[in-house]
């Protein structure tokens, strides 16, 4: 079975987690599956380590698209070369990419790109990731086009799932499902192992805020630092997508009486390490604060969408998102009560409980996607 797997990169971190959990899943022994991504995922050393084929971009390759174009067909695929007439199904892994707040031709070109895929009997489904507001007329179509000829869509929160039914209504091919990356290997544990906290910044907190707000964001970030500097612990910046957020690095040590580390990893795998063993994660990625949740440790979070509060929601833990407009004080509150031992202690017991819950979900919904795409009747 070929799959092409979308909306996965390895410029961001949080795409690329979720592409490693997609290839855990598939990737069990014997398993007749491969996976697939187009050239634009990545380099070959990228593709290569993760056992990817390769699934041409037609309307983007040049001397490429012509060479293969020459090549039978047989002698392409024996190179791990595809096109969309050899794929069986496509799982769609966006994350965030489907709303108001995206341009809408990306939705009008993936909505093309369902269609194109259907008429060649494929299966579509799109994996847990956020969706809406569908409020802008052309996108609202667009996505009506993706939600009427996908065999199913899973919304990982309940404000998704609401902007789905509203303009939609109830579909059969519609599940409400976590995180997948809730699911892939971490440390679980009620102790933190270190006395780091760390802070992931995000540039989409300048670039998606209104300018009152995105102003506010660096001072927020130095004040959490000067209280965490205050206590028995150690403040690190953790760069979750390097090549997007080291700007802001500069921008944060600033307003510091002391630079503080900076800790970078381009391997996902190794990120949500280092976070699963920190004390606390004040955070702005979202795949940052999943791998936080998901491990045991204690987060706040800022952010510049529905998917950072529903995330604390589903964790138990609303009272930890950080408000922009929040006083010094208020935020120094939050931070050292954050740190208490006794905090500590419950909520990571509380973490795990609801971790197992949330993993149980996901055993569910692999369950239907499997089924949805036909792999278990063709299962090696």
């Amino acid at each position: 079975m070929i799959i092409e797997v979308t909306g996965a990169s390895t410029r961001n971190k949080g795409a690329e987690l979720m592409l490693a959990t997609v290839r855990d899943h598939y990737g069990v022994p014997d398993s007749d599956v491969t996976l697939a991504v187009t050239p634009w995922f990545g380099s070959v050393a990228d593709r290569l380590r993760y056992n990817l084929a390769t699934k041409l971009d037609w309307k983007r390759w040049g001397r490429t698209r012509l060479a293969m174009s020459l090549t039978p067909a047989s002698f392409r695929k024996s190179l791990g070369v595809y096109e969309d007439a050899d794929l069986d199904a496509v799982l769609d892994i966006s994350g965030f990419a489907f709303g108001d707040q995206h341009p809408a031709k990306r939705t009008i070109d993936f909505a093309d790109q369902v269609e194109t895929w259907k008429s060649l009997g494929k299966k579509v489904v799109l994996l847990p990731q956020a969706f809406g507001p569908f409020e802008n007329a052309e996108l609202r179509a667009a996505f009506g086009r993706i939600v009427d000829r996908s065999d199913l869509i899973c919304p990982r929160d309940q404000a998704s799932l609401d902007h789905i039914v509203k303009h939609f209504g109830q579909r059969e091919n519609v599940l409400l499902c976590p995180d997948i990356t809730i699911g892939i290997s971490s440390n679980d544990t009620t102790q933190s192992k270190s006395e780091n906290v760390l802070f992931v910044p995000n540039t989409r907190m300048l670039d998606k805020s209104d300018s009152a707000q995105a102003g506010q964001y660096i001072p927020l970030l130095q004040t959490c630092i000067r209280a965490v500097q205050e206590s028995q612990h150690t403040a690190k910046i953790l760069l979750h997508d390097a090549a997007e957020d080291r700007n802001l690095v500069p921008q944060i040590q600033e307003g510091l009486q002391q630079p503080i580390e900076v800790v970078q990893d381009p391997n996902p795998l190794s990120l949500k390490h280092t976070i699963s063993e920190a004390a606390l994660v004040v955070g702005s990625r979202f795949h940052s604060l999943v791998s936080a949740l998901s491990s045991g440790v204690p987060v706040l979070a800022t952010g510049w969408s529905h998917k950072y509060e529903m995330l604390l929601n589903d964790f138990g833990c609303p009272e930890s998102v950080l408000n922009l407009d929040a006083s010094d004080n208020v935020l120094r509150q939050k931070v050292e009560s954050h740190l208490d031992s006794t905090f500590q202690t419950q909520t990571r017991e509380s973490l795990a409980t609801t971790r197992k819950s949330l993993k149980a979900q996901l055993e569910t919904m692999w369950q239907r996607v499997d089924s949805a795409i036909g792999w278990e009747a063709t299962c090696g």
